[in-house]
């Protein structure tokens, strides 16, 4: 039997058919194109350390309380301290998974850079008077008072291979919150100064000092750690494999 549609059924089907389209919304081409370069681009691997300088002082035990609630690790590059209380903050720093790395026994310019033997003994006194009176061990990881261009300065290029026949590795920094050029420089410059400075680096190095003339390190710290965590660095630590093994200034 031939069936034929009327005009009236053709109409039907045609508006049932419009109703089971789904609008699609129109989307910027520039937009999509955008996506697809940020799906197919790899996450890039962002290490920050945070290192202080000079201590321990009060202040170490203030910033040990705030690295431990934020669990983010840290190296301290100590001195020679024979207040009562720094036998306990060094052993503190290794007990609470931190770096105890050597910045020399006195700080002291004139002894420090007098001649290479002289450095060698600064570096041994440290290691020696930290062992008697805490029993922690001090890395192999070496810091010059004022960085490493003061020891090229007066020693020469060739103070890099007699550092390496020591078997120290020598660790200056490319980012710093400059909490040591001045007393009391404010929190909000000591961020800001970090901040700035670290711009446009995959892998940071901070140089801050936990010393008594920088007391606003201690309140800068919560938003340096806070700042690092939510443009997606990761804090590593200097005895991780993939450290830094030598970073010289005039290197970097």
């Amino acid at each position: 039997m031939n069936m034929r549609i009327g005009p009236w059924i053709l109409c039907v089907l045609l508006i049932c058919a419009a109703g089971c389209r789904q609008e699609v919304p129109a989307t910027d081409s520039g937009e999509l194109a955008a996506e697809a370069q940020n799906a197919a681009a790899p996450a890039v691997d962002k290490t920050v350390y945070l290192t202080f300088d000079d201590g321990p002082y009060p202040n170490t035990a203030e910033l040990l309380d705030i690295l431990k609630e934020y669990q983010v690790p840290a190296a301290f590059f100590v001195i020679v301290n024979k207040a009562d209380y720094a036998a306990d903050l060094y052993r503190r720093i290794v007990e609470e998974g931190h770096v105890l790395a050597n910045h020399t026994a006195s700080h002291d310019y004139k002894s420090v850079y007098e001649d290479t033997a002289s450095l060698k003994r600064e570096m041994e006194t440290l290691e020696s008077y930290v062992k008697d009176v805490s029993g922690c061990a001090v890395e192999k990881i070496f810091r010059f008072p004022g960085g490493s261009p003061n020891a090229v300065r007066h020693f020469g290029e060739s103070i890099e291979e007699e550092m390496d026949s020591w078997g120290y590795r020598v660790l200056d920094w490319n980012c710093s919150g400059e909490d040591a050029v001045g007393k009391n420089i404010s929190a909000d410059t000591i961020y800001r100064n970090t901040v700035e400075s670290a711009k446009g680096k995959d892998t940071v190095i901070v140089l801050l000092h936990s010393a008594s003339y920088a007391p606003g390190t201690v309140e800068a710290m919560p938003r340096i750690i806070e700042y690092f965590q939510k443009n997606g660095y990761r804090f590593g630590s200097l005895t991780e494999e993939d450290a830094p093994q030598n970073w010289w200034a005039l290197s970097h």
